[in-house]
């Protein structure tokens, strides 16, 4: 009985000292909250790390799919803006080649204003898109329209030489027609 009670007396202690109990084996939930209370410190710089990583990865895959995102845009905006230098290029060679009606170069110009308002629906500050939108605007006779093109392109890219030269047409025209 003496042995029984001093065995007894130590798993009751062991116990109470938050030691494991001889009696079976150390849980992994016992081992781990026995280690966690041993070290709070390291404890809560594992829980940094840990939220350190989720937020560090959740934020490289948001970027990487705003990239991705910009990039597909991109290429839609290049895409719309060579349909619309080829349209533009017919309608300009009408105008200064074989002397065709100005009713036909105004319809040829015409087909590149929908892939040009395409591609400023994507990107309303695109330099490119706006110079060619305003020489569009200029060869339909709209002054106006074209200057303010001009001017969003030259907003951009202030030395882009197609905007300064279109929008520079337009004003000397206006000053000779005064």
């Amino acid at each position: 009985d003496g042995a029984m009670s001093e065995e007894l007396d130590l798993l009751i202690s062991r116990y109470l000292d938050g030691h494991a109990i001889l009696a079976r084996p150390a849980s992994l939930g016992y081992r781990l909250r026995r280690e966690m209370a041993r070290h709070p410190v390291a404890l809560a710089v594992a829980w940094v790390v840990v939220a350190a990583t989720i937020v560090g990865g959740a934020l490289a895959v948001r970027r990487t799919r705003e990239s991705v995102r910009d990039e597909e845009r991109r290429r839609e905006v290049e895409a719309q803006l060579d349909i619309a230098g080829q349209r533009l290029s017919v309608a300009e060679g009408l105008q200064y080649g074989d002397g065709a009606s100005l009713a036909r170069v105004w319809e040829e110009a015409e087909k590149a204003v929908s892939p040009l308002e395409k591609a400023l629906a994507l990107d309303p500050r695109h330099a490119r898109a706006n110079a060619l939108m305003g020489r569009t605007m200029a060869l339909r006779g709209r002054g106006e329209d074209a200057i303010r093109h001009f001017t969003a392109a030259l907003d951009v890219e202030p030395r882009l030489a197609s905007a300064r030269l279109g929008r520079g047409r337009i004003l000397l025209a206006r000053f000779h027609a005064q």
